[in-house]
């Protein structure tokens, strides 16, 4: 039966029968077949084959198997940049710091444009947006109010309710919404919505005919406070009516009701 130890044994005695400068290869050859050696005592010295744990390197060539570590890294090099950003770069803009005046009774009409900071130019960036309440355009009385949603159109909001120091305020007569995106630069976008503006301004005004007998037509409005789904949909608030739903006993007027109870009442 073969022995490892006697072997090793064996080898040692012949290096030291052969003390020469030319018997030193043995020592090598000694020392590698210890490295493979079971032995009890060749493990007790270099461990069980396999124990050594391989030191794991960033900068190694070898892929990795997961991507979630360099992600964790580059979230942290993106958090960094930003806290750079705040503790160098804010501090800059605070030149540009203006005090807010609000608007005079006579700027009613707002422009909204956009700006995206991440993209120059961005196709979005020459859309502007000008909107005006009814009630602060000049228009002369009711009839003209009237024109002027007509005409309006979609671009009518409808009524609007807000809240201004605690007190519910109901606009009835809503605002006007206009936007152009067609020309290429924004400057032209805001001129052409204005001259659209000041146009609906000289035919609502004009007395030469008139839509009284004509009713607005609030489908807009009722299917976009349907689509927000803020309340409006239910059939509790005046502007969620109708939407569609199977009519019910509870949707019929109270009025009714009693009419039907007193003409019973009378056969």
């Amino acid at each position: 039966m073969y022995n490892h130890s006697q072997y090793i044994s064996t080898l040692t005695a012949l290096y030291r029968n052969f003390p020469t400068s030319s018997s030193r290869p043995f020592i090598t050859m000694i020392k590698n077949l210890r490295c493979f050696g079971t032995s009890c005592r060749t493990q007790a010295v270099l461990g069980p084959k396999g124990a050594q744990n391989q030191v794991y390197r960033w900068e190694s060539s070898k892929p990795d198997d997961s991507a979630t570590p360099k992600l964790e890294i580059e979230s942290k090099r993106r958090w960094l940049a930003y806290m750079r950003m705040e503790e160098f770069e804010l501090p800059k803009l605070e030149k540009y710091k203006k005090e807010f005046v609000p608007p005079t009774d006579d700027q009613v009409v707002k422009v909204r444009t956009l700006e995206y900071l991440n993209q120059k130019p961005h196709p979005a960036s020459v859309k502007s947006v000008i909107s005006v309440k009814i009630k602060d355009l000049p228009l002369t009385d009711g009839s003209c109010k009237h024109k002027a949603k007509l005409l309006a159109g979609p671009r009518w909001s409808g009524p609007q309710s807000s809240i201004l120091n605690g007190k519910l305020i109901e606009d009835i007569d809503g605002e006007v919404k206009i936007s152009s995106e067609n020309f290429p630069h924004r400057a032209q976008n805001v001129r052409w919505c204005s001259d659209k503006l000041q146009l609906l301004i000289k035919e609502s005004n004009d007395k030469s005919y008139n839509f009284d007998d004509i009713p607005l037509d609030t489908r807009h409005v009722i299917r976009r406070i349907r689509k927000s789904r803020r309340g409006g949909h239910k059939m509790e608030n005046l502007a969620g009516a109708q939407q569609g739903r199977r009519p019910t006993k509870y949707d019929m007027p109270e009025e009714w009701i009693e009419e039907a109870k007193l003409a019973l009442s009378q056969k």
